[in-house]
């Protein structure tokens, strides 16, 4: 009686064994890919963990360098190493942050003809061409306002210990003078930030609301640590 014998690789077609041998040779690059996909997704959570730690830490150490002042609220954005304060009346109006806009405007109030007067907050490129020439950015932007303003004035200050420039001018806008106060404060090379304040000449409170400006800037503190990193990030 014949005995079966089990099949070996021998007794396999070269097709068989060649579709075999392609199987087998696929494995190990599979066990690869799927450890190379762990690591990274791991990698991923541990870089999301240290973001949200490092941003909960800038938060901590803006706050606690903000004032303390009755009627006032605090504002933090960890995201921009920017914290400051405001009247709790006035209105946060900061949409364009959950885009990854650096652009904040803290509202004193809208007029009818739906004006804001309030203060903005915002973070903007520099020229390639004034990186190195801060005299002849605010030389030229003085130029251009200068058109609505022959009395526009441009002195120097400072903003958190750092140094700024500020641009003190009106303009018409229609029927009545709007009077701005703009701060430009390099906080790299490449990036300033912009802090104005816009009310009208006219505004029976003009005063006040100036006094209120000059509270917010005082306030205004800058993360330089996170600052420097985001650039040191940018230039890798």
């Amino acid at each position: 009686m014949a005995i079966a014998r089990k099949g070996s690789w021998r007794d396999l077609s070269s097709a068989q064994a060649a579709v075999i041998a392609a199987a087998l040779a696929v494995v190990p690059a599979l066990i690869t890919g799927i450890t190379t996909s762990y690591v990274t997704f791991q990698s991923s959570i541990t870089k999301a963990k240290e973001e949200v730690l490092g941003e909960r830490d800038i938060r901590e150490r803006l706050a606690k360098q903000l004032p303390i002042r009755p009627g006032y609220a605090k504002h933090v954005y960890p995201q921009y190493g920017i914290g400051f304060i405001a009247p709790t009346a006035w209105i946060k109006d900061d949409a364009p942050v959950h885009y990854g806009i650096p652009d904040i405007d803290i509202v004193q109030r809208y007029t009818d003809q739906k004006a804001a007067i309030g203060v903005e907050f915002k973070l903007t490129q520099v020229q390639s061409n004034y990186v190195n020439d801060i005299v002849a950015e605010v030389r030229n932007q003085k130029d251009v306002w200068e058109k609505n303003d022959p009395k526009i004035t441009v002195t120097d200050a400072t903003l958190n210990g750092r140094e700024a420039k500020l641009f003190h001018y009106t303009h018409s806008t229609g029927k009545r003078i709007g009077e701005r106060r703009v701060y430009w404060v390099r906080l790299v090379p490449e990036i300033k930030l912009q802090l104005q304040g816009f009310t009208y000449t006219d505004e029976p409170d003009r005063e006040e609301f100036w006094r209120e400006f000059d509270r917010i800037v005082e306030s205004t503190v800058i993360d330089q640590e996170l600052i420097d990193r985001k650039r040191r990030t940018a230039s890798q």
